[in-house]
């Protein structure tokens, strides 16, 4: 039985079309129920999304991940390593999410929607821990979409809310 080479990936580089990386902006104006202060940040990070991969676990006890979410981190890694943020980061207090997963459309395909669940896309967000926020468990409320689009990418809007 003759073994078949698969074909290698090749990488795909991307970037935001306006600056050509990762960006932070913010936003003037504020929501009803949000802080002022900590305003509404639009962050776009130039990473092809994966969904979270369960961790295994060796015969030794130790957890890994699947070989596409490892890539995925140490990319994301790079990526906020080179990102210039403002001094207000990494936020903190009660925060809101709102993230759109865009993923590219294979060229065939008959599906809508990319594969994964859309919590396991939202999982990926632990990488933002310690540079965006303090920690994900300040987030008390999120919306979450996944999506096909042209430029693949994460699209952040980070509201602070009151809490009165």
């Amino acid at each position: 039985m003759e073994k078949r080479k698969t074909p290698k990936r090749k990488s795909r580089k991307v970037t935001d079309p306006s600056t050509g990386k990762a960006s932070v902006h913010c936003k003037v104006g504020t929501r009803e129920g949000r802080v002022p202060a900590n305003g509404c940040w639009d962050i776009w990070l130039p990473i092809v999304p994966v969904p979270a991969s369960r961790p295994r676990f060796s015969r030794w006890g130790g957890p890994y991940y699947g070989k596409r979410y490892t890539a995925f981190r140490k990319e994301a890694a790079v990526i906020l390593e080179q990102l210039e943020l403002p001094v207000e980061f990494p936020l903190r207090g009660e925060l809101e999410a709102s993230v759109v997963f865009t993923v590219q459309k294979p060229r065939t395909s008959k599906r809508t929607n990319p594969r994964g669940d859309v919590d396991n896309y939202f999982k990926t967000l632990d990488v933002l821990n310690g540079i965006i926020w303090e920690d994900d468990d300040q987030l008390v409320a999120a919306t979450m979409r996944k999506r096909f689009g042209e430029l693949p990418g994460i699209s952040l809007e980070v509201y602070g809310i009151c809490s009165a």
